[in-house]
C-alpha cells in the first residue's frame, strides 16, 4: 500500500513543501482557523514529540494536530483545543507544520495534554460533556488556552 506521500510525489516528484488552510479551532491557540501553514515534506524528516503533523485521519480528511506519544509506528496526536487523540500510522502522515511561535511546544503541556486525552476516555464511559466542565479541563483552559 502507498502512503499519502508517495501518491504526491508521484504526481508532484518535486515537491517539499505545501501550505495548508485551517478551517477549525481544534489547533487554537497555536494555529487559528483560516491560516495557511506551510507544511514540510521531506523523506529524512523524523517525527519528534511536539511537531505538529498533517496527517490521513480514517473518513475524516486530513488532520493537524501535535503529536504527543509514538509507540512503534504507531503517532498518538491531538489538537491543542481538542480532547480526543488520534492514532495515526506513519503512511498517513504527509508532513510536519513549520509553525512560528509555537510557544506550547512544552513539556508541560503536552503532559497536561495527555491527561486531557486520558480523562475524554473516562468521561465517553459517562458524559463526554462533563469533561469540558470538570477541574482537570478548566485548569488546563485557563493554564494554556486562554
Amino acid at each position: 500500500m502507498s502512503s499519502w506521500r508517495d501518491i504526491i510525489r508521484t504526481i508532484y516528484p518535486d515537491m517539499r513543501e505545501f501550505s495548508v488552510k485551517v478551517m477549525g479551532n481544534s489547533m487554537f491557540p497555536t494555529i487559528k482557523a483560516g491560516e495557511s501553514v506551510p507544511v514540510l515534506m521531506r523523506d529524512d524528516i523524523k517525527f519528534c514529540i511536539g511537531d505538529i503533523l498533517v496527517f490521513r485521519y480514517k473518513n475524516e480528511g486530513f488532520l493537524i494536530h501535535r503529536l504527543l506519544q509514538k509507540k512503534g509506528q504507531i503517532y498518538y496526536c491531538k489538537g491543542d483545543n481538542s480532547i480526543r487523540m488520534e492514532s495515526v500510522g506513519k503512511e498517513n502522515i504527509l508532513g510536519v507544520a513549520n509553525v512560528q511561535n509555537d510557544f506550547l511546544r512544552t513539556h508541560e503541556f503536552m503532559q497536561a495534554s495527555l491527561k486531557i486525552a486520558e480523562l475524554s476516555n473516562f468521561y465517553k464511559e459517562n458524559n463526554i460533556d462533563s469533561l469540558r466542565s470538570s477541574l482537570e479541563f478548566r485548569q488546563y483552559w485557563e493554564s494554556f488556552l486562554r
